[in-house]
């Protein structure tokens, strides 16, 4: 390999992502020291996580190590002075205190994902600066630390309204809150602040009842700036106050769960809050039929995407109408409607992704988001 030019070497050292492999690599020669610290130089995620959730938009800045297993005399603040992000699947017991050290050192960390034990695990004094989390739960992280104020996205995949309600004072410059928990009735409705910043909204309310009010709806009048919004929705019951209005919202995905859906009825009540929506997909809803898409096209004047593919009652006379009307009213309306549209999409909506993403660049939910099933969303979207 000593005859390889240095553009050669880097391609290598580029698809090698174990960090103990590269720290080998460091003591080959000045050579390899200088091209493989050129290559640490790019990372920006550094994860415990042998099978980061496939394919990724990161995979060009990803390092991989061993559980609790930074490489002796590894100076992770100095080799990689760019590192963004803090993946911990594993990381957790007597031996994680290379976590704590690099939270503490590296200044360039913006970003952590730890889903075991959060609570229990005693890293939160050292995540006040972080803009990025994702995690089960953070209830000590906001009472007890009074942290949050920095933060910009937050995923968490098992904490309740109720006890976000308790928090979200501390969380007023949210741009995105993806949130999942299982509700029960003392869990009905967000009573927190208003969230003036946030613009991109995923909730799931896995509920024990399908009677218990599904409180996303009333979550969004909370959110005025909100300009796209994620709902997955297994319920029966759908308060919201109707005079409340967002001019914001651009882009609304609608997921049905076990055909626990809002009737039509409710869903014009909801759709006429949001009179600038562009792109609304209403998936696996059994209850809307054919005419329901003939009055949807003409009370969201700036509809260009309609997605309602399993919805079983949706016919290929929606698919007539739509064109109709789209040619009529000169307003061109992409409208899918069964499995085999997957294909179409693609073709007419090139930028949409449909790929597994654990961290997505750009701060697009279109682009990230909106083609997705709630359990494939982004960790994390990097502006």
């Amino acid at each position: 390999m000593a005859n390889l030019p240095d553009d050669c070497l880097l391609i290598i050292f580029q698809y090698c992502d174990d960090l103990n492999d590269l720290n080998n690599c460091l003591l080959v020669c000045k050579r390899w020291r200088r091209l493989v610290s050129y290559r640490l130089s790019k990372a920006k995620c550094l994860t415990d996580d042998p099978w980061p959730r496939c394919k990724n938009d990161y995979d060009d800045y990803l390092l991989k190590v061993e559980r609790n297993a930074i490489p002796s005399g590894f100076d992770v603040a100095k080799l990689t002075p760019n590192l963004e992000i803090l993946g911990l699947h594993y990381s957790y017991g007597a031996n994680s205190r290379f976590v704590f050290r690099i939270l503490k050192t590296v200044d360039s960390i913006k970003g952590l994902i730890c889903f075991k034990n959060y609570e229990q695990f005693s890293i939160a004094p050292f995540c006040g600066e972080l803009t990025m989390i994702v995690a089960t739960c953070l209830s000590s992280y906001f009472n007890k630390y009074h942290f949050g104020r920095n933060l910009r996205q937050l995923y968490l995949s098992n904490m309740s309204l109720k006890q976000f309600s308790d928090c979200s004072r501390y969380c007023t410059n949210l741009r995105r809150l993806h949130i999942q928990y299982k509700g029960d009735e003392s869990d009905i409705c967000y009573s927190g602040t208003t969230l003036n910043r946030l613009e991109i909204l995923e909730i799931c309310s896995w509920a024990l009842d399908e009677t218990l009010d599904y409180p996303g709806f009333h979550f969004m009048d909370f959110c005025p700036k909100l300009k796209s919004a994620y709902l997955c929705i297994e319920s029966l019951r759908f308060p919201f106050d109707a005079n409340i209005k967002n001019n914001h919202l651009e882009d609304l995905v609608i997921e049905v769960i076990r055909g626990y859906a809002p009737t039509w009825e409710i869903l014009l009540r909801l759709l006429l809050k949001f009179p600038n929506l562009k792109h609304l997909a209403i998936r696996s809803n059994p209850s809307i039929e054919d005419e329901n898409i003939q009055e949807l096209v003409h009370i969201l004047p700036k509809l260009v995407l309609l997605d309602v593919r399993n919805s079983n009652k949706i016919t290929k006379e929606s698919k007539k109408y739509v064109e109709r009307f789209s040619e009529q009213y000169n307003r061109p309306i992409s409208f899918y409607f069964n499995k085999e549209d997957k294909e179409a999409i693609a073709r007419d909506w090139p930028k949409l992704s449909s790929r597994v993403d654990w961290i997505a660049r750009d701060f697009n939910f279109m682009r990230n988001c909106f083609l997705k099933p709630l359990h494939l969303l982004p960790y994390l979207l990097i502006p």
